[in-house]
């Protein structure tokens, strides 16, 4: 059975590359244009979906200036029911954001499948409120098949700037088990990785191209590696980036 499932992930990412390229190049800009200006990406995402806020977040390969939103509350580690309770409670990702230095001209990634509960659309309100443009990742064919639950009546691709589709299937699980009633198998984790980092690694390229390329993590597990160099990296953000 795991055969059907790497084929479907296949055939989600066919997809994605097919009808994603734009919104792609466009959060790359998004997050480019935010880090030339001194500006910081902040990333945000309940349940399962913070593991995509975290995949860029002070990672081998990745860049300096990510601040991942990292409340417990929203997070398994802190109860994999009280996430998903938080995620529908009015007001708690706005308070998350305390500690956080957020400025206007920065840029946030949210992540959510549904797009449809309280945190995520708090989330990007909030933050465009403050001056951040807005990039979402989520599954537009589970998002337009659901109510909005936020008073503004809004999903959280109808608040983004940028929304970029991760083809995941309404229920995000893709795999028919006989014998079993629900479905197996979900993608929303694999294909948010595989956008997130090609949003960032587009957002690299626009600035070398001007001359601005941004810090990068080597691995601390090589021995080019440089810590001292990169302690200096941070420091240039201090205070901005809190969970370093």
């Amino acid at each position: 059975m795991w055969e059907s499932f790497i084929e479907e992930v296949n055939r989600q990412i066919r997809e994605m590359v097919d009808s994603e390229g734009a919104a792609i190049k466009s959060a790359a800009a998004v997050v480019a244009g935010a880090i030339e200006m001194d500006g910081i990406i902040h990333t945000f995402g309940s349940g399962h979906s913070a593991l995509i806020a975290q995949e860029i977040f002070c990672r081998a390969g990745g860049i300096v200036p990510i601040n991942a939103i990292l409340d417990p509350s929203f997070l398994l580690s802190d109860g994999a029911m009280r996430s998903t309770n938080m995620e529908r409670l009015p007001g708690a990702a706005s308070i998350s954001l305390a500690g956080h230095q957020i400025r206007s001209g920065d840029a946030a990634i949210i992540i959510s499948n549904s797009g449809k509960n309280q945190a995520p659309v708090e989330m990007a309100l909030k933050l465009k409120e403050l001056g951040v443009k807005i990039i979402a990742i989520t599954s537009m064919k589970h998002t337009q098949s659901v109510k909005p639950s936020h008073p503004s009546g809004k999903r959280l691709f109808e608040v983004a700037d940028v929304t970029v589709d991760n083809h995941a299937n309404t229920g995000d699980a893709s795999i028919s088990v006989p014998g079993v009633k629900a479905l197996v198998g979900p993608t929303s984790t694999i294909m948010g990785s595989l956008i997130v980092q090609s949003i960032i690694i587009d957002a690299v390229a626009l600035l070398a191209k001007k001359g601005k390329a941004p810090a990068i993590f080597v691995s601390v597990n090589m021995e080019v590696s440089n810590l001292e160099e990169l302690s200096r990296e941070y420091m240039k953000y201090r205070g901005r980036i809190r969970h370093f």
